[in-house]
């Protein structure tokens, strides 16, 4: 898993080599129980706080389709990106109620998500990526979508929000089996600082 961008800046890897061939050794060496898919998949490709537009949801989702694009020249199969990389995330705190309604949408019927289907079918590439999600009785959460090459999608909610007082926290687990033969787990930041969160989904 690799993405150049992250590793030229040294984010989120903790190592500073600047070529996915470097960390995939040095990721090798120190995981050797890991069995390496046959393709690529990227786990960042930026940093929600300070790439994203605040709010902008149009230009945001350019950037998240800019990166899908250079993925698929690459052979990608599984591009993941950050926690409300759609919405923005830090401003968040700050909206009222009235500005975050405006601003959050449905989940699976929504227009975020119906565009990360399409682009995981034009592409045949599992897509995930995070908003603010309007549920049904006018509630929030901090929602993540994976949208898959078939044209079915899974939603997680984060388990521990604080982005917002209006935005509830979920109350499931995510665990989904993707079209290349992989199940994985869903977890947004935060939820993986509780090990018991971590350990109930690798048991799933």
């Amino acid at each position: 898993a690799y993405d150049d961008n992250a590793l030229a800046k040294g984010v989120a890897t903790g190592i500073s080599d600047t070529t996915a061939d470097q960390w995939r050794r040095a990721a090798a060496q120190s995981l050797p129980a890991l069995k390496w898919a046959p393709y690529d998949s990227v786990l960042l490709t930026f940093d929600p706080p300070t790439e994203t537009f605040p709010g902008d949801k149009e230009a945001n989702f350019r950037k998240i389709e800019t990166f899908v694009e250079r993925a698929a020249q690459r052979e990608v199969r599984l591009i993941i990106f950050p926690e409300c990389c759609i919405t923005g995330y830090w401003f968040i705190r700050n909206l009222s109620v009235e500005a975050l309604a405006q601003m959050a949408e449905p989940i699976f019927d929504g227009p975020s998500s119906r565009r990360l289907i399409e682009l995981a079918k034009r592409f045949g590439m599992t897509i995930g990526a995070g908003l603010v999600e309007a549920g049904p009785i006018g509630e929030f959460y901090n929602s993540y979508v994976v949208a898959m090459p078939d044209g079915s999608a899974r939603r997680h909610r984060k388990l521990h929000a604080f982005e917002h007082l209006s935005i509830r926290s979920g109350s499931e687990f995510t665990v989904l089996d993707i079209p290349e033969g992989f199940r994985v787990g869903v977890l947004i930041c935060y939820d993986c600082n509780i090990i018991e969160n971590v350990r109930l989904t690798a048991l799933e």
